[in-house]
């Protein structure tokens, strides 16, 4: 097998798609491998020929990577007739004996139509056992329940401690923008880990780097936990210190003022599903130049997930979509007795028509440039709002909140080796 490729391009680009309270959340976490094929990412790789069925799937063990950040197991899913399927592991159906007892990371598929599971560390030295309790199919929205049992070669006694060590870093601290960033690492054979707190106030834009001997090293991809974030890079040498580097954050700006715009006459010259631009007799009060153009169309958004009373929209409905200049996310929402978490009605970027009344934010793709120095800067925004029938586009008034302003930096520490 070959070795992962870590040489992932800057995340210049974010979306937020507000669901229905109460909808389910992803079934699996999903790992930031970059090649389309399974590849071990270091540590030691033992082929593997275990195979379990049940509920008329069966779960075949390709291979296993172990070390003592995590083990990763390469499968295969198919049906009764021998058929390839596709499938999820949904978190919490694994169950094992031998691993360390910590939840697994992560799921992906791959081109080849087999599987990696990130589990936890080996304990012990030899045979372990992997059991699954269910799986998802159909895009991971049907249940298969089960009991799918595989047992692992795992390495060898004479090779364990070699296998599994592992390294602790010192701890490091940097100060972004007047705010303390304390910085924790750990290296096995397989990969380098560094977890930290990001500032409260600041929007990460884009995952850390590291450079060890020279060499800068991208992510193989993050974890966010409830206050810190933790990135896998590739293996680095063991007893070599580890240069991180954080940044480019965002900063809430300054909020412009409201824009009445003459909504109505820009669709009026523009056929259905085109993007108009506003002309300047259009802009009837506030700042030009933000909203670059408009559009109406339809969306499938599919079948609305949550209470019987919940006011999102689903099916084909119309939406009214504008293109922003500058990056405006969704501010966090205003939470009373009466308003449900995270409605877009409480929060900007907001639409409101000629009569006042405010429309449903769908959802808002916020991108940024980037530069030929890899530095990141202002992109645009595209925010879509629910057009109801009853909705006069004659007048609009958009509320933007506050824009991001990008801080490149970097920050940087040096985290030594024990």
């Amino acid at each position: 097998m070959r070795k992962i490729d870590a040489k992932l391009g800057l995340t210049i680009a974010a979306a937020t798609v507000l669901a229905s309270a109460g909808a389910a959340t992803d079934v699996a976490t999903r790992l930031w491998y970059s090649g389309a094929e399974p590849e071990t990412p270091g540590g030691v790789l033992i082929a593997q020929s275990s195979e379990s069925t049940a509920g008329g799937i069966t779960l075949r063990a390709l291979s296993a990577t172990f070390s003592g950040t995590e083990t990763v197991l390469n499968f295969r899913a198919t049906d009764e007739a021998g058929n390839l399927i596709d499938l999820v592991v949904p978190d919490g159906a694994f169950t094992g004996d031998g691993f360390r007892p910590i939840p697994p990371q992560g799921f992906q598929r791959f081109d080849d139509g087999s599987f990696i599971v990130e589990l936890p560390p080996v304990i012990h030295p030899g045979s372990v056992v992997v059991e699954f309790g269910e799986v998802r199919v159909h895009e991971g929205r049907d249940r298969v329940a089960g009991r799918w049992t595989l047992p692992l070669v795992g390495p060898s006694e004479t090779e364990f401690g070699d296998v599994m060590r592992v390294e602790e870093l010192q701890v490091g601290t940097v100060d972004v923008e007047g705010e303390k960033v304390t910085l924790t690492g750990r290296r096995s054979t397989s990969r380098t880990i560094i977890e930290y707190d990001p500032p409260l106030t600041l929007r990460e834009l884009a995952l850390p780097t590291i450079t060890v001997d020279g060499k800068t090293l991208l992510s193989l991809g993050s974890r966010t936990g409830p206050s810190t974030v933790g990135v896998a890079f590739p293996g680095t040498a063991f007893g070599r210190p580890v240069t991180v580097f954080l940044g480019p954050f965002a900063t809430p700006g300054e909020p412009p003022d409201a824009m009445v715009l003459a909504v109505g006459d820009a669709l009026d010259d523009a056929a259905k599903g085109t993007d108009v631009a506003l002309t300047a007799s259009q802009v009837i009060s506030g700042p030009s130049g933000l909203v670059l153009a408009v559009n109406s169309h339809e969306e499938d958004l599919g079948m609305s997930i949550g209470r019987s009373s919940d006011p999102r929209p689903s099916g084909r409905v119309d939406v009214l979509e504008f293109t922003l200049r500058g990056n405006w996310h969704p501010t966090d929402p205003i939470v009373t007795e009466t308003t449900i978490l995270a409605d877009p009605k409480t929060t900007t970027p907001a639409l409101y028509d000629a009569h006042g009344r405010q429309l449903f934010r769908i959802h808002a793709v916020i991108n940024y440039s980037k530069d030929w120095k890899g530095n990141i800067g202002e992109g645009q925004t595209r925010v879509a709002f629910w057009l109801q029938d009853d909705i006069d586009v004659a007048r609009m008034t958009v509320v933007l909140g506050p824009p991001s302003r990008v801080l490149n930096g970097p920050w940087s520490v040096t985290l030594d080796a024990p």
